[in-house]
C-alpha cells in the first residue's frame, strides 16, 4: 500500500476542495521520490526483495536529494514524531519570523 495511492488516487468523484487539497498536500510531495523508487523496484519483478529495497530507500540510501533533506530538516511524514533537528529548525524559523514581524511593527 503506497502512501500516494492511499492518499487520493481513487476513482471516486472528488469535490473542488478535495482536488485542491490533494494538489497542496505536503505529505504527497515529501514522499514522492520514495514512491518512485518503490515503483521501480516493483517493475523489476523481484518480489523477494521489494520490501527490503523499499525499506532501504527510506532509511539506508545515502543519495542526496532536496526531498530527503526537507524530510530530515523540517518534517518526515513517514515518521511524524519530530526529531531534535526538526524541532530546532522550526523554532529558528518561527523565531526569525516573529522577530521580523516585531521589528516591522509600527
Amino acid at each position: 500500500d503506497s502512501f500516494i495511492e492511499f492518499s487520493g488516487n481513487s476513482h471516486k468523484k472528488k469535490t473542488f476542495l478535495q482536488k485542491i487539497w490533494h494538489k497542496l498536500d505536503p505529505n504527497i510531495w515529501l514522499v514522492w521520490d520514495l514512491e518512485q523508487e518503490r515503483r521501480q523496484s516493483l517493475n523489476k519483478n523481484d518480489t523477494s526483495t521489494n520490501n527490503d529495497s523499499y525499506r532501504k530507500s527510506q532509511y539506508g540510501n545515502n543519495e542526496w536529494s532536496i526531498l530527503r533533506f526537507l524530510r530530515f530538516l523540517l518534517y518526515n511524514p513517514l515518521v511524524p514524531e519530530f526529531t531534535s533537528v526538526q524541532q530546532f529548525s522550526w523554532s529558528t524559523i518561527l523565531g526569525i519570523t516573529i522577530g521580523v514581524y516585531t521589528a516591522v511593527w509600527k
